[in-house]
């Protein structure tokens, strides 16, 4: 379950800040670390990987479309963003 939550909240983040070629690297990596973690400790299950997956692509959907609303809550707000 936190791995859900932090894949939903790393692919919120990368969707309001960079461009889809991102999903591509990130993906990789998290499947990478996955594997190796899964290596070390025990079976690995795909269903996993593949739902860890998609939750941070389609949590980088969503940081894609509320892209604008952040901007305009942050310049509202004055708020640099670093």
């Amino acid at each position: 379950m936190f791995l859900l939550a932090l894949a939903c909240t790393a692919g919120i983040y990368l969707g309001l800040h960079f461009s889809v070629w991102i999903l591509v690297p990130t993906s990789f990596l998290g499947v990478l670390g996955y594997l190796a973690t899964a290596w070390a400790l025990g079976p690995v299950n795909p269903v996993t990987t593949l739902v860890l997956l998609a939750a941070c692509q389609a949590s980088y959907l969503l940081g894609v479309l509320l892209r604008e609303h952040y901007h305009q809550l942050v310049s509202r707000l004055m708020i640099s963003s670093a």
